[in-house]
């Protein structure tokens, strides 16, 4: 039940709604209200819960313990906003950018890259950071046919969001029509709503991996250059405070653990070769080399770094161009392996 909604029916306290996967300070002060003044990470989930539901007063304790735990987050949120010196997006930009060759390399060559949305985001400030590094402009193409230029980056959207197999089926598809014939280099990348707590992880790698593996075999010549699976930002103070309510979270931290257990079977799988882009450890990485993590349950995962994020799921203007660059670098490593 919800805290104050009058019913009967088993007590849902804010540890077993998510609290102690957000932080201790929350944690100690629900321990505390509810009488572990001296050793409260002692505490068990169930026996706070059960402190919740027990004694007289039990539905005002609940609602003063959550008022107390709400206003820490907001106080904890409102100072690192002040510690920050305000909005984390107003933050200086880091300089973004590689080098004539790197970009060349790219420019000069056929690529296809299928993607969806975030992969947009990138796309929007490719043509930016080429041109900035002095090398020759990108031939950016988007279609689902086949080209025959000497030079271009091929772009288009594949399947639909929230079906990951799909998209990897319409790779393949693409590529066996007669993209594959004219290509030296190809990706695709699957985006942050196909992979959720409710995704069975260990069967969407083995879909993608047998498929790539199938698709190598048949294009010996194609560098495939593999993607992790983009993130979203961590919680934000609104975000915190409807989990405490038991509300429905959109961005729940649980969902990116669940992608970067995606990403990791990628990682250990191809991270040996010059052939991953980690989007997600890009997006991760602020400009000062920390990189964003938490854990949900037990479970690590990166998350997006604020400073790059248009909105929760999207990369902005900087963010893009820091994924760019990065992408950039890939995929003339890959290149560059291949000959």
């Amino acid at each position: 039940m919800l805290v104050g909604d009058g019913t009967n029916d088993e007590v849902s306290c804010p540890c077993v709604l998510g609290i102690h996967e957000e932080g201790r300070e929350e944690r100690r002060i629900m321990q505390v209200l509810l009488g572990a003044p001296h050793q409260p990470d002692n505490w068990s989930d169930e026996l706070i819960a059960e402190r919740f539901s027990r004694g007289p007063g039990a539905e005002l304790k609940r609602v003063i313990t959550m008022l107390a735990v709400l206003i820490g987050v907001v106080a904890r949120e409102v100072g690192a906003a002040f510690a920050a010196g305000g909005d984390v997006r107003q933050e200086a930009q880091p300089l973004v950018g590689v080098d004539q060759r790197t970009a060349g390399d790219v420019a000069g060559s056929r690529v296809f890259f299928g993607h969806q949305s975030v992969g947009g985001n990138i796309l929007d400030e490719l043509s930016s950071v080429v041109a900035q590094s002095g090398a020759d402009g990108l031939n950016l193409v988007s279609t689902r046919d086949i080209l025959t230029d000497h030079a271009y980056f091929q772009e288009t959207k594949i399947g639909e969001n929230k079906d990951p197999a799909g998209k990897i089926g319409d790779f393949s598809r693409l590529l066996r029509a007669g993209i594959g014939d004219e290509i030296d280099v190809a990706l695709m990348k699957l985006c942050y709503v196909d992979i959720t707590t409710a995704t069975d992880v260990e069967a969407l790698f083995e879909k993608y991996r047998s498929s790539i593996r199938a698709l190598q075999g048949d294009y010996p010549d194609v560098a495939f250059v593999h993607v992790t699976t983009p993130v979203t930002t961590d919680r934000s103070m609104k975000g915190k405070i409807k989990s405490l309510l038991g509300r429905d979270d959109r961005y729940p931290p649980a969902d990116n653990a669940a992608r970067e257990k995606y990403n990791q079977l990628l990682r250990a799988e191809y991270g040996d070769t010059c052939h991953v882009f980690d989007l997600a450890a890009v997006e991760a990485t602020t400009p000062d080399g920390d990189v964003i993590t938490g854990t949900a349950a037990g479970n690590p995962y990166l998350a997006m770094y604020a400073g790059y994020a248009k909105d929760p799921g999207h990369l902005n203007e900087v963010g893009g161009m820091v994924a760019g660059a990065a992408l950039l670098t890939t995929l003339s490593q890959a290149l560059g392996s291949e000959s």
